[in-house]
């Protein structure tokens, strides 16, 4: 039981990482992360490097072969506009967990395979919607958590069950208080279907973006940003220790003093060090070897 409460963190923290990476070089281009998580296996995908967007003919390679191996329900949980910047901002980033708006959403990825294109170009507001048409030959059956539990789902065909979701308005309710009332539709979703013991594959993502980012990109190692706060030009990128495919430890520090035996003080932040350690599921090590001889573990 250990080692899969281990796995399942890894993925929400490989969910959250990769949402964090694709905020680090940002385009013009709107782009809208999306989703997928299932109760059987889904092949991997690789990490998209910092800034890649994803576009349509890289989604439908992915999904196509899912979807040839055999009938399938899919839930589309679409809301009307969404970006990686609500999931950061909203959601349980840096073990922030009581205070997500998407509890029963990062739940999902935690205890699902699941896999995250964190930016995938828009084209229009029916474009994820028609992709998917097309992979599964059917058509969209509007649905709610009420519709569901009384609707009856035939496994032994491919299911497109549609779940719209609303978006942030200038209503007085806050924006994270609606992105909280989504992901509770979600999880009854969810629930529902679960109960009906069908398999799914579940995919959250926007009809269109809920914000155009229009930056210059910047370059690809300064990988480092705030994901709470407004862009700042002066925060340093994190160090990322990496010997097994992916970041297994990442390290932010805008200062990283020590003090000598003559009491002088030395900003390491400003030294580029040398990276050793290693990673397993049960222990961790990072080791910073500096120019000027200082060692941290």
């Amino acid at each position: 039981m250990a080692e899969i409460g281990i796995h399942a963190r890894e993925r929400l923290l490989s969910f959250m990482l990769l949402l964090s990476v694709g905020l680090s070089t940002v385009h013009s281009t709107a782009q809208v992360p999306l989703l997928i998580w299932s109760t059987d296996s889904l092949p991997p995908l690789a990490s998209p490097s910092a800034g890649h967007i994803s576009s349509d003919q890289e989604l439908t390679a992915y999904l196509s072969p899912v979807f040839a191996s055999g009938p399938h329900t899919v839930l589309l949980f679409l809301q009307e506009k969404l970006s990686k910047d609500d999931l950061t901002r909203y959601g349980g980033v840096f073990g922030n967990k009581q205070d997500s708006a998407f509890k029963n959403l990062e739940a999902a990825i935690q205890s699902s395979s699941s896999v995250t294109f964190p930016a995938l170009e828009w084209r229009s507001p029916s474009a994820i919607t028609a992709l998917l048409e097309a992979e599964l030959r059917a058509s969209p059956v509007l649905a709610d958590p009420d519709t569901l539990s009384h609707l009856s789902i035939d496994a032994s065909v491919n299911n497109l069950m549609l779940i719209n979701l609303p978006y942030c308005s200038d209503s007085l309710k806050s924006c994270k208080e609606l992105l909280r009332n989504n992901d509770e539709v979600l999880g009854k979703v969810l629930s529902v279907v679960q109960t009906k013991g069908v398999p799914y594959i579940s995919i959250y993502t926007g009809q269109q973006p809920s914000r155009v980012i229009s930056e210059t990109a910047v370059p690809q190692e300064k990988m480092g940003r705030s994901l709470l706060q407004a862009v700042d030009p002066d925060v340093k990128p994190p160090i990322i220790f990496n010997v097994t495919g992916r970041p297994c430890i990442m390290l932010w520090a805008q200062n990283l003093n020590v003090s000598t035996k003559s009491g002088e003080w030395i900003d390491l932040a400003t030294q580029t060090p040398q990276l050793t350690g290693s990673c397993s599921p049960s222990n961790s090590q990072l080791v910073l070897s500096y120019p000027s001889g200082y060692v941290l573990r």
